[in-house]
């Protein structure tokens, strides 16, 4: 399945929204794919690079068959 993860950094602009596709089998293993770890309650996480993120949203996909 394919999830869209939306979230905004605090390293950006204000109003930013960035946009990642991740395949995976679940929502979880998607933010886990694309967070390294899991978000707190806030939903605030850590990226690759030491810059912190926020998840906005996470919606599967549908396919276009």
């Amino acid at each position: 399945m394919q999830y869209e993860i939306r979230y905004t950094r605090d390293d950006m602009p204000e109003g930013y929204i960035g946009r990642a596709v991740k395949y995976a089998r679940d929502e979880q293993e998607a933010i886990k794919c694309f967070c390294g770890s899991k978000p707190d309650k806030l939903g605030y996480f850590r990226m690759k690079r030491g810059g912190r993120g926020k998840l906005e949203s996470i919606k599967e996909l549908k396919d276009n068959d």
